[in-house]
């Protein structure tokens, strides 16, 4: 496929996202961004002092949800926040 035809793609992908109710445009960014990987779930998170709670959650099995577990940082996943808020609380 060539470069006008991607981006063709996309721009029309880009009107109909814009078209959505506001209301559904986090779970319809999430179902989206969650088809271009290989991975089950795709979330936003909030963090706040050293805790993180998921915000909205795609699970490419169940769909869109959300799961207001509020959890230590440093219990979770995600290394990179880890690494962040060690390298921050040094300063």
């Amino acid at each position: 496929m060539c470069g006008a035809c991607d981006l063709a793609a996309l721009a029309a992908g880009v009107l109909s996202f814009c078209a959505l109710p506001r209301g559904s445009r986090v779970p319809a960014a999430l179902a989206f961004l969650n088809a271009l990987t290989p991975d089950r779930f795709t979330a936003v998170y909030r963090i706040e002092g050293m805790s993180i709670s998921n915000v909205h959650m795609f699970d490419r099995l169940a769909g869109h949800g959300r799961d207001e577990t509020i959890s230590p940082v440093a219990q979770t996943f995600c290394l990179w926040i880890q690494e962040t808020l060690s390298v921050v609380q040094m300063s």
